[in-house]
């Protein structure tokens, strides 16, 4: 079961800023519409923290290289 989580948080770093807010929106209608017990929509409200995490840092990051590329002009 560890080896599943940490394969899980692996694919979550390795997505994409798209993938990543096309797998919160479907977390996010999982929970809306189906009613996930109390222990798959913590698993999932977690996941959701990670993805969340990483797209604000890609988003920082490439604020960050445009603030650089404007610099120049």
């Amino acid at each position: 079961m560890a080896e599943a989580k940490t394969t899980r948080v692996k694919k979550e770093k390795e997505l994409g800023f798209e993938e990543a807010l096309t797998r919160l929106e479907e977390i996010a209608n999982i929970l809306e519409n189906e009613s996930p017990n109390l222990s798959q929509a913590l698993e999932m409200y977690e996941e959701s923290a990670k993805l969340l995490k990483g797209c604000s840092e890609m988003l920082d990051e490439a604020q960050k290289k445009i603030t650089v590329l404007t610099k120049g002009e």
